[in-house]
């Protein structure tokens, strides 16, 4: 398999990027597999906060979200 490491910190394969870097630090705690993809502080779960979007679900209805942290179920339209 050839790869191209990029200055990035990424190595391209032919499936794609892997990162090879240091891992980048979670806000939240502990160390993550890389950069992540948040939401707004508004859209964070109200009960811990989680921004992570890989964490925060949508559920079947379309309407809430559940967040797989701390298992919280929220309308983020709903929030004021």
């Amino acid at each position: 398999m050839m790869r191209l490491t990029l200055n990035t910190g990424c190595e391209r394969t032919a499936s794609g990027p892997v990162r090879t870097g240091p891992p980048v630090p979670d806000p939240l705690g502990g160390p993550t597999e890389g950069p992540r993809d948040l939401v707004t502080p508004y859209n964070a779960c109200p009960s811990c906060g989680e921004r992570d979007m890989d964490r925060l679900m949508w559920e079947d209805d379309g309407e809430n979200v559940r967040c797989a942290t701390c298992g919280t179920i929220y309308n983020p339209s709903d929030r004021t």
